[in-house]
């Protein structure tokens, strides 16, 4: 006798229901009964129970295609032996072998978001054969009893394979993927609590809206205290300790402006520009009359040169990715681990996407000197539009695509974005580099991009454990770019938005 009347179907498989009969059913025995299908709501699964238990032991790498996962106590006896594995989604038993070097190990084909991946579970002794369906959260094995330690190694392809270890472009992180669909706070707990694992990067705040100041414009100060942001570009070296010292836990990014291009010998020209570096840091220090290792501990980067990397030119690309290699090097030889170098400052959209593996070996570099990958994030606007949701893979959110590649070849980098900010567009395509946010409209309206921005980044962080440290916005304190530059109440005006909705 209910006025309202309404049925849930939820579907686990595809073909669970004859929709036709159910509505049939209904509507004869329950007329005016609502029915509505719900269609594919998977039953996910950590691999192993109670997963704040566990830890990871060994993280994914070029030569490790997959993460190990431990037990760091035992119920079982003989520490993770016999513990039950489950299937992390639904999906089919692709192969099995109890044979895999003197091991159990399967392959089960899980469809996420539309997309196939085959998920190793290795030194495992499986309960499921070849060709079962199974669904997430179901018992598929035990963990076997395995002469190099028990445990789980977990991996993913999104390529059929079968027996593979040795990783290929097709093997990807399994962290960021498990994060999909499970909570990323348990997911993080895992990689917390293992030693071998690089650890999430703890950021200031979420605050990642820092400033490219050229020098110190009234007011630069109060921005960085209050708004905790996480970072802040400057360039010279005593206004590097200065912000360092108002907010020790930021990032301090210092570069020094030079005329553009490289010269050769290009190893030369890298050793030069890092000695630039040394020689104005040890003068600040003279005049500051501290230590030469006392002021490295206010600077935390300096930048390589800048927007040297074209589109559409292999051979300049690969001079400027040899030069970053030498200016890491250089840096590396200089200041040792006391400052990171910022290097492959591209200007956005370069290079073609086609060209991002030319950029691997300062990659590989930067994981070596653990240096950072600073890339300039603009986006284009005009007086009506913002494209920065609707192009963001291919301008302000590039670097997602520049990490999936360097992801594949097993390279974490960190990122922070020397520049950043709105681009004025004359056609919705084309970047002029001369137009700033004024040409678009009011700082106000500039301001929800930037707000936006920060959730982009946001977002991206929680699944790749904080590597980006913030976007420095072109600029507070600069010379000649007035179209870009913000004033002293445009900036009291940010301070109060992101106070009030990031801080």
């Amino acid at each position: 006798n209910l006025s309202n009347k309404k049925v849930l179907v939820v579907s686990i498989h595809d073909n669970d229901w004859n929709k036709v009969e159910l509505l049939d059913f209904f509507n004869k025995y329950y007329p005016g009964t609502i029915v509505e299908f719900i269609q594919n709501q998977k039953k996910v699964s950590f691999p192993v129970a109670s997963p704040r238990e566990w830890y990871c032991a060994q993280y994914f790498s070029v030569t490790h295609p997959g993460i190990d996962i431990n037990l760091d106590k035992s119920p079982w006896g003989d520490v993770e032996q016999g513990y039950p594995i489950y299937a992390v989604l639904d999906g089919t038993v692709h192969y099995v072998t109890d044979a895999w070097s003197g091991v159990g190990m399967g392959v089960i084909k899980h469809t996420l978001e539309g997309i196939d991946y085959w998920v190793q579970y290795a030194h495992v002794n499986f309960i499921v054969k070849v060709g079962d369906k199974v669904t997430g959260g179901q018992v598929i094995g035990h963990i076997a009893n395995y002469s190099g330690g028990d445990h789980l190694h977990f991996a993913v392809s999104t390529k059929e394979f079968t027996r593979e270890y040795t990783a290929n472009k097709y093997f990807i992180d399994p962290v960021p993927w498990l994060k999909i669909f499970l909570e990323p706070e348990v997911v993080d707990n895992m990689l917390a609590q293992g030693s071998a694992v690089k650890p999430t990067n703890i950021l200031r705040s979420n605050n990642l809206i820092g400033l490219h100041s050229g020098y110190q414009k009234p007011g630069w100060d109060n921005y960085f205290v209050e708004s905790k942001a996480t970072l802040q570009k400057v360039f010279s070296a005593g206004f590097a300790v200065t912000a360092k010292k108002l907010a020790p836990e930021a990032l301090v990014v210092y570069r020094k402006h030079v005329d553009p291009g490289i010269k050769t010998p290009v190893k030369d020209h890298a050793k030069e520009y890092a000695q630039l570096y040394y020689t104005d840091i040890e003068l600040t220090a003279r005049d500051l009359k501290i230590s030469m290792p006392e002021i490295l501990k206010y600077i935390d980067v300096i930048e390589s040169l800048n927007e040297e990397i074209p589109t559409f030119n292999q051979p300049q690309i690969e001079k400027a990715v040899e030069f970053d290699c030498y200016f890491m090097e250089a840096v590396n030889e200089l200041f040792g681990k006391e400052v990171s170098a910022g290097v492959l400052t591209a200007a956005v959209g370069n290079p073609h996407e086609s060209e991002v593996k030319y950029l691997l070996p300062a990659v590989k570099h930067s994981i070596t000197y653990n240096a950072f990958i600073a890339p300039h994030n603009y986006w284009l606007a005009d007086a009506n539009k913002s494209y920065l949701v609707d192009k963001w893979l291919y301008h302000a959110g590039r670097f997602t695509a520049w990490d999936n590649e360097f992801v594949k070849n097993g390279y974490y980098s960190n990122y922070y974005f020397g520049e950043s900010g709105i681009c004025f567009t004359p056609d919705g395509v084309n970047f002029n580099p001369a137009g700033g946010w004024k040409l678009c409209g009011s700082f106000e309206k500039y301001i929800q991009d930037l707000l936006t921005l920060n959730t982009l980044l946001l977002e991206w962080n929680k699944i790749h454990n904080n590597r980006v440290f913030g976007a420095c916005i072109f600029g507070y304190g600069n010379w000649g770019w007035d179209s870009f530059e913000i004033g002293e109440g445009d900036l009291r005006l940010l301070l109060e938005q992101c106070v009030k909705h990031i801080v």
